[in-house]
């Protein structure tokens, strides 16, 4: 160490900051091995000149293994995780084997292995990338299998356990279904025998054939692998006779023994249940037209093919009711009243178009929609009235007006006085129920007291354009004043109370009262009444016996007196 350090700087060992570790004590004594003087930045580019050829140069440039996969910003900075002049002893490395990262390297740790100890795989005396990285390579005293199905393990085995595969039967070119996902390998595969393991159905269960080869040896036509004994043979897709309900519900041999290959049947209902035809032939042979598979006794002829289409309680009859004979040669009527003319109770007086009114579900019930059918949408009483009410003749025979007075001219108790157009005020709800009026809308719009009498107080007979609408036609007892001031009683009171009056002296007159006027009452100064006459303005006209002047100073008061107060004089220059 003494011989390595003479052949240094004897300046550069001064700054030397400790003994390098063991693995580069060799170049302890050339500081430019890895320093370039007066240059931190050039410290990585002598480190990657040193290891170029090493695995961990190539690593890097091959951007693969623990190295290869640093962070950009880490690629070349080796000094931020090995550090130098810690001594001979120090570890430079710096592996932490309980918080190292596996992930960071070719091999992520999933499942078992993350429970194996490091020196399973790294022994000690190894580098770390000398592990073996293959499944076959280290778990061939594993393979059951003697290698014949290769040393990609990973195809079926994976690395949570071992003995569970995960090989997929699905990517063969025999997928499991049904039963056969439950049957153990060995049992198809038995020695490990994996190729040339037969695929049809017949090499396993030949010996399961109740049929005997009878039906072929394509079971899959008839059997699934979900169970045995359950047919699945799609006899609507494969054969020209679905089957439905009953016939789905019969055994095969029922229809086709014990060789279904080799017997063909007819498809016609009568080649099978001519012995069920209750017709004895006499409604033809297409018994389909009537019956179906469902149910032999169940007639599912469908009337609305023809003519007539049943609905209603016609659906409840049997065909006799209507088909006396041979429905094939029959012609029945198909108008209503050729049935019903005993029910009509009309006794033709509506017309022979009884499906305009009534329906089939129920005879009394009409099924005839006024507010629909017709201009005029029955609401109110209207609803509840009966047909001959208004129509009084065939309704194709009689044209009925809508407006309200052409049926209700009788009940105008206003006399043809309020118009014609009754529904302004009345509705079908009843003709004196919820009258509507707007009186607002009237010239004598109701407002204050006005709006809380009743209708009687002021219209005594429904003549209602003959009420006056002056005030004082109606308030006539009411008025103090005994006519003296005219009808314009709104220019004092209002229809909020007749009391609350609101005449202003001060604006509505050519008098601003003032002072001591103020406190006066109304008939102070008009004694006569408020309209007896127009007062004179004058002092001396109201003041006279208070001039203790006697005419001496004239006639205008108002020179020395205010009317605050007539005793005290102001003198006025």
């Amino acid at each position: 160490m003494l011989a390595a350090q003479a052949g240094a700087n004897p300046f550069e060992t001064l700054l030397m900051p400790g003994k390098l570790s063991q693995a580069h004590k060799d170049i302890e004594s050339d500081c430019d091995a890895c320093h370039t003087k007066f240059r931190k930045k050039g410290q990585p580019q002598r480190c990657t000149a040193c290891h170029d050829h090493a695995d961990v140069a190539r690593d890097i440039r091959e951007h693969r293994g623990f190295h290869g996969r640093l962070a950009k910003n880490m690629v070349g900075q080796c000094d931020l995780c090995h550090s130098e002049h810690k001594g001979r002893e120090a570890d430079i490395v710096g592996l932490n084997r309980a918080t190292f990262d596996h992930a960071k390297t070719d091999f992520a740790l999933h499942g078992a292995h993350r429970e194996v100890a490091c020196e399973a795989c790294h022994p000690r005396g190894k580098k770390f990338r000398e592990a073996k990285s293959s499944c076959y390579a280290c778990h061939r005293k594993d393979d059951a299998h003697g290698g014949k199905l290769g040393k990609q393990c990973e195809d079926c085995h994976k690395s949570t356990a071992w003995k569970k595969t995960g090989f997929d039967h699905d990517k063969t070119h025999f997928a499991l279904e049904g039963k056969h996902r439950k049957v153990a390998c060995a049992l198809c595969h038995p020695d490990n025998r994996y190729k040339g393991v037969p695929r049809k159905c017949v090499a396993c269960h030949g010996g399961d054939d109740v049929h005997n080869g009878n039906y072929g040896r394509k079971c899959a036509e008839c059997h699934s692998p979900k169970k045995w004994q359950q047919v699945t043979f799609d006899h609507d897709r494969k054969t020209k006779f679905p089957l439905r309900h009953a016939h789905k519900r019969a055994p095969c041999r029922a229809c086709h023994g014990n060789d279904v290959k080799k017997k063909k049947l007819k498809r016609t209902c009568v080649a099978c249940h001519a012995k069920d035809d209750l017709h004895k032939g006499r409604n033809g042979r297409k018994c389909e037209s009537c019956h179906n598979d469902e149910r032999w006794s169940n007639s599912t002829f469908d009337h609305a093919k023809t003519r007539f289409r049943l609905t209603g309680r016609h659906r409840k009859l049997v065909c006799v009711a209507c088909h006396k004979g041979n429905p094939s040669d029959e012609r029945n009527r198909r108008k209503c009243n050729a049935c019903h003319a005993a029910d009509d109770i009309h006794k033709g007086h509506a017309g022979p178009a009884c499906d305009d009114c009534h329906g089939t579900a129920e005879w009394r019930r009409v099924k005839f929609d006024h507010d629909r059918d017709t201009d005029f949408v029955l609401r109110g009483k209207h609803k509840k009235q009966a047909c001959g009410a208004c129509h009084t003749a065939p309704p194709k025979q009689q044209s009925l007006a809508t407006g309200c007075y052409d049926c209700h001219r009788a009940d105008d108790v206003h006399e043809g006085q309020q118009g014609h157009r009754c529904e302004r005020c009345h509705g079908e709800q009843g003709w004196i129920e919820q009258v509507r009026f707007d009186h607002d809308l009237s010239a004598f719009p109701l407002i204050g007291q006005h709006a809380l009498v009743s209708c009687e107080a002021c219209h005594l007979s429904t003549n209602y354009k003959d009420v006056k609408k002056i005030c004082g036609e109606c308030h006539e007892k009411d008025d103090v004043h005994k006519g003296g001031l005219g009808n314009k009683c709104g220019e004092c009171h209002n229809p909020n109370a007749w009391s609350a009056w609101i005449f202003d002296h001060d604006t509505q007159t050519d008098f601003r009262l003032e002072g001591r006027h103020r406190e006066l009452r109304c008939q102070d100064c008009h004694t006569g009444g408020v309209g007896s006459g127009r007062k004179s303005k004058a002092c001396v006209s109201c003041h006279r016996a208070d001039d203790v002047h006697h005419g001496a100073f004239g006639m205008h008061c108002d020179q020395c007196h205010d009317q605050k107060t007539f005793s005290r004089p102001v003198i006025r220059r």
